[in-house]
């Protein structure tokens, strides 16, 4: 049985470690410092500003919800005979399916709004990724989750 973790948690370490490489060829192919941020002159920029952080913060809760998973099927199926392991481990993994789902409505009720009401309400233009409000050559309209 600990035999089974350690080698679990040598496997994540391991994965994570061959990851930070990547980072610092990243950092090191970039050819000049980038400019500093201009501040924001519009409420387009703002809302293109909202919605980068806000799908940042979906993509970190989903890659967090995806761990729990996994480390609470892990925990589940090496609990053996454990009541207290297996309570424990079902629990978690019921948090991180709410998680996930929360996470996922959240961000596609707007988008279910705006497509049901009519787009005379204009309510499209509070949705991100709609790219209706959103200035032209900025990326902040495209269908993706990041804008880049």
């Amino acid at each position: 049985m600990k035999n089974i973790k350690k080698i679990f948690t040598i496997t994540l370490l391991s994965l994570a470690a061959s990851i930070l490489p990547w980072q610092g060829l990243m950092m090191a192919s970039a050819q000049a410092a980038p400019a500093p941020p201009t501040p924001i002159t519009s409420a387009s920029e703002l809302r293109g500003l909202l919605c980068n952080i806000i799908s940042w913060f979906i993509i970190f809760v989903l890659v967090i919800s995806i761990i729990m998973v996994v480390v609470s099927a892990f925990d589940y199926v090496t609990a053996g005979d454990d009541t207290e392991k297996t309570t424990r481990a079902r629990r978690r993994l019921t948090y991180a399916a709410v998680g996930i789902a929360v996470v996922l409505i959240a961000y596609g009720f707007p988008q279910i709004i705006a497509n049901v009401f009519p787009s005379s309400l204009n309510i499209s233009a509070f949705v991100c990724g709609s790219g209706s409000s959103a200035p032209s050559g900025s990326g902040s309209g495209s269908s993706g989750l990041i804008s880049t």
